[in-house]
């Protein structure tokens, strides 16, 4: 259900790619078996790379649009799962953290759900991706 691009959510091929879905979609193949190499998976992460912004983050809505915590962090958790370096993409997403140490929706704005934003950005800055196993050899499926 790959779209020319990346993938969206409602898993169709008449609904434009968004970053959120192609990040999960990544970690998702990856969870189940599929290898990092799979053309699909390249291809998928290819275009999510190029939705980056100046920042290296990444907006849901649009490449150029302001970083945003949920669309930053499921990018560098579908980088984690297929083993590619996102040091730019993490500073990017430091720079939410705020003060009581909840993670913004943008600089500018307060996220929706702090829960959702400070999960999501603190399992993706600690190197970690969905599901969050511990796996037996380092590419191999997180399945037993």
């Amino acid at each position: 259900r790959r779209n020319k691009h990346g993938w969206n959510f409602a898993l169709t091929t008449s609904t434009g790619d968004d970053v959120e879905s192609t990040a999960l979609i990544i970690q998702a193949l990856r969870a189940a078996g599929v290898k990092k190499s799979d053309s699909s998976i390249k291809n998928g992460f290819k275009w999510m790379r190029y939705q980056r912004n100046q920042q290296e983050g990444y907006n849901p809505d649009a490449a150029a649009g302001e970083t945003n915590s949920n669309a930053t962090a499921l990018a560098i958790q579908a980088y984690d799962a297929i083993d590619q370096p996102a040091s730019k993409s993490k500073l990017a997403l430091r720079k939410l953290l705020a003060k009581d140490g909840h993670f913004k929706k943008t600089g500018t704005v307060d996220a929706d759900s702090k829960v959702l934003s400070t999960s999501d950005s603190v399992l993706a800055l600690s190197d970690m991706h969905y599901p969050v196993v511990k796996r037996k050899k380092a590419d191999s499926s997180c399945v037993s």
